[in-house]
């Protein structure tokens, strides 16, 4: 068994086709159709079974995805690791980042990582804070740029910053001459929020729990963009993090009290001895970048608050 067999598997298994896995690790299809086959024939059974257009693990694939997984993840940290002790920082590097970081945030870091590391190759992939400390737990992202603290006990975080979440109006809203506003006043206030996937979003519905009142939630978005786009366009109000929002033509943004509602960012590390330099030279580029971003003057001062970041272990 060859380790190219179990990385085509596991390509397989997240694309969930034969055709969208190809194009991910660069091979034909074809190509990738006899490499599975090879590793059938070899383990003498089948991995998939074709279930309509999709392809459904067996048992067989079931048992095996696991150490697969492991497998590969153990074989990518011991090429980091020898990189490391080149002082290498290339390769490629997987960075997941939940949604509201990837516009405000990520350009900044990705140009500067390259330019101060040319052989760096970074993949930025915009997920949930779940899907993050999943897939580094797992070993498919060497990092992530989300929520803190973590959920999970097999990933570990380091502190960024804090941010204020705010209510957004468009300026003629029935709201807009409000500076500041109670969880409890938003009972009969039609608001559009993130879908129920997104930590954000079950972090509003336990402050309304909180306060004993209902959101009258009238839209869900999986997209902080898109409900921007919505309060410009004269919609409903909506909840977005103040670093994302601050400064945006067409939004009134009005502080939420009773209580604050605050989130923290951080980064998310698989729980280990090991980090590649590639992943702490992302990490050092994410911390100045936000040093680097305006703080604002009013609301905004008190709602971006950068923390130290915590020593590396």
């Amino acid at each position: 068994m060859e380790l190219r067999h179990l990385r085509y598997f596991v390509a397989i298994v997240d694309a969930g086709s034969m055709a969208v896995a190809s194009r991910q690790v660069f091979v034909t299809q074809s190509t990738l159709s006899h490499q599975l086959a090879q590793l059938e024939e070899e383990l003498g059974c089948l991995l998939f079974e074709r279930v309509g257009r999709t392809l459904r693990l067996t048992e067989a694939g079931q048992a095996l995805l696991g150490p697969a997984r492991g497998a590969l993840a153990q074989v990518d940290e011991g090429r980091q690791a020898v990189q490391t002790l080149a002082g290498a920082v290339s390769g490629l590097l997987r960075v997941g980042v939940i949604h509201s970081f990837v516009a405000g945030l990520m350009p900044e870091v990705v140009a500067g990582c390259l330019t101060a590391h040319p052989e760096l190759r970074v993949q930025v992939a915009e997920l949930t804070a779940t899907e993050i400390e999943a897939q580094v737990a797992d070993g498919l992202l060497d990092l992530g740029v989300s929520l803190y603290p973590c959920g999970r006990a097999d990933v570990m975080g380091e502190r960024l910053f804090e941010d204020r979440l705010m209510l957004a109006v468009h300026p003629g809203h029935r709201l807009a001459r409000r500076k500041q506003i109670r969880f409890a006043e938003l009972a009969d206030v039609p608001v559009a929020m993130l879908t129920p996937r997104y930590a954000t979003r079950r972090l509003l519905d336990t402050y309304f729990q909180a306060c004993g009142v209902r959101a009258k939630v009238v839209a869900e978005i999986e997209s902080v963009a898109a409900l921007q786009r919505l309060v410009r366009l004269g919609g409903p109000a909506a909840f977005m993090p103040a670093r994302m929002a601050l400064g945006t033509e067409g939004l009134h943004l009005i502080d939420l009290s009773d209580p604050p509602a605050v989130r923290a960012a951080g980064l998310v590390w698989r729980r280990s001895n090991y980090r590649s330099a590639a992943a702490v030279a992302f990490a050092d580029q994410v911390a100045r970048a936000i040093e680097m971003q305006p703080a604002g003057a009013g609301a905004a001062s008190a709602a971006m608050r950068a923390t130290p970041r915590a020593h590396r272990g």
